[in-house]
């Protein structure tokens, strides 16, 4: 007799092939690869950027403008740079009786009084002022003379304020340093 059964097939196991295995393994190493490339670049961006910061502030200049005067000795009006590097100057501008003039202290003084004597150096755009630079901007050491008395009264009358417009080497940003602190119209 013949059995009428038939064979139950066998299920297999199958072990998938090395081919198989040796894809999704090349597939999981090249995502992994990804993510670590994406991972650098954002490192690489973040250093760059704080390196970058960092030049910046190696070359990061702080202007301040005052006076030095020793009544019926000397009067010196000064522009310093107490930075750390290099300031370029942007603008100079002066407030007298509320009008704005652009234009160098030394010629706007002897336009108001072409009397005066006093000795001068140039502020003007573009001019860069190195670290730790003094400039004696306007001055006169002509002990007793009525001249230095009125440069400091120029100076001091409340009607009378300076602005001066820098940047670093970089150009990046500009900054603006006031004589006397108060207000003062806006740059262009």
């Amino acid at each position: 007799m013949e059995d009428s059964r038939k064979p139950i097939p066998s299920k297999k196991f199958s072990m998938p092939s090395t081919d198989r295995i040796l894809s999704l393994t090349a597939i999981f190493v090249s995502i992994c690869t990804l993510f670590i490339l994406f991972y650098q670049t954002r490192l690489s961006q973040k250093m760059y950027y704080l390196e970058e910061k960092a030049q910046k502030m190696s070359v990061f200049p702080h202007l301040e403008l005052g006076q030095s005067q020793t009544p019926g000795m000397y009067y010196k009006f000064l522009l310093i740079n107490s930075g750390v590097g290099p300031a370029k100057i942007k603008d100079v501008r002066i407030l007298y009786n509320d009008s704005v003039y652009q234009m160098e202290p030394a010629h706007f003084i002897s336009e108001i009084d072409s009397t005066l004597s006093f000795y001068n150096s140039s502020i003007h755009k573009g001019r860069l002022v190195a670290a730790n630079e003094s400039i004696e901007v306007i001055g006169n050491e002509d002990h007793g003379s009525e001249d230095l008395k009125r440069l400091a009264q120029i100076f001091s009358a409340r009607n009378f304020n300076i602005a001066v417009d820098y940047t670093s080497i970089y150009e990046d940003q500009v900054w603006t340093v006031y004589f006397k602190p108060g207000n003062f119209p806006a740059s262009k």
